[in-house]
């Protein structure tokens, strides 16, 4: 075993009974819930320590935040949030980052820009 704590910067456990997801029926590996009891399951062989969610693309945002939040109660490896916010809104985005800014957790936001149809979505 190694001799310091793993961290797993990139965490991604989803719901769709809670959450709904764009991409959710895509793929039969993701149809289903991943939670933290499948994440230890798959990572069996390692102690981590530490984690961080990266927002998986619910359409509601800030319920995923908060219902992320949640579950770090449950289990304190969660350390942090990287939350999805509507960037392109600009000053329209603000109560979505108010929300989330209440969220002791939410350290940080992303926006996916992968699947957007624009070529210059990313130039906005």
């Amino acid at each position: 075993m190694p001799q310091f704590a793993i961290v797993d910067t990139h965490l991604h456990i989803f719901d769709p009974i809670r959450l709904t997801y764009p991409w959710h029926g895509t793929n039969p590996q993701l149809d289903g819930p991943f939670l933290l009891p499948d994440f230890d399951e798959h990572c069996a062989s390692v102690d981590v320590e530490r984690m961080v969610f990266v927002e998986c693309g619910a359409r509601d945002r800030v319920a995923e935040a908060q219902w992320v939040s949640q579950e770090a109660h449950a289990d304190p490896r969660i350390q942090a949030i990287v939350a999805s916010a509507p960037l392109e809104k600009g000053a329209a985005a603000r109560p979505d980052l108010e929300a989330l800014a209440e969220l002791p957790l939410v350290h940080g936001v992303r926006r996916l820009i992968q699947d957007e149809p624009d070529d210059d979505f990313c130039v906005r």
